[in-house]
Formats: C-alpha cells, structure tokens, sequence
C-alpha cells in the first residue's frame, strides 16, 4: 500500500509568487473553485506574504497537472499581466 498519503499514489506542489497589493483572498476564491467538487482528489491552497502555495493528493497525474494548469492559468495575467499561453515544452 501507499504510506503516508492516505492511500493516494500522486502528491504535487504548486507555488507562486504574486504581486503586492493582488487581493489574495478574491484570488484564492476563484482559485479554489477549481477543485472537482468531489472525492477524487484534494487540492489544498492558501497564500503566505506573496507566495502561493497548492498542494494535490489524489491518483491522477493526469488530473493533479490539469488542476494546476488551470491553476497557472488563472494566475498568469494576475501575477504578470500576460495571457495564458502554455510553453511548448509542456507538450513533450
């Protein structure tokens, strides 16, 4: 069996830097709306000074990197004012 991850095989950490002034908790809102709403996965968020931080745990690479793509996706034109536009490096 799995140890330590309550029988989940994926674990995952995503973290950010945000820009002063962002009104963290609005974005943390909408951020955690991105959670499926049921008992595939658990996707923890919280932000400390201007660092972000989310954590996935659940069974699915697949699922953790589509939450945290949606994730960066929500945060690129927040944190630099830039559209979303996913690296080609991320395709391979």
């Amino acid at each position: 069996g799995v140890a330590g991850l309550r029988g989940h095989a994926v674990f995952a950490t995503f973290v950010a830097t945000l820009p002063p002034g962002l009104d963290q908790d609005a974005l943390l809102t909408r951020a955690r709306a991105l959670h499926p709403g049921d008992d595939t996965c658990l996707l923890g968020l919280g932000a400390v000074d201007d660092l972000l931080v989310g954590r996935y745990l659940g069974d699915s690479t697949e699922q953790a990197r589509s939450l945290f793509t949606e994730l960066w996706r929500l945060l690129r034109p927040e944190s630099i004012g830039r559209a979303p536009c996913p690296p080609r490096i991320w395709n391979t």
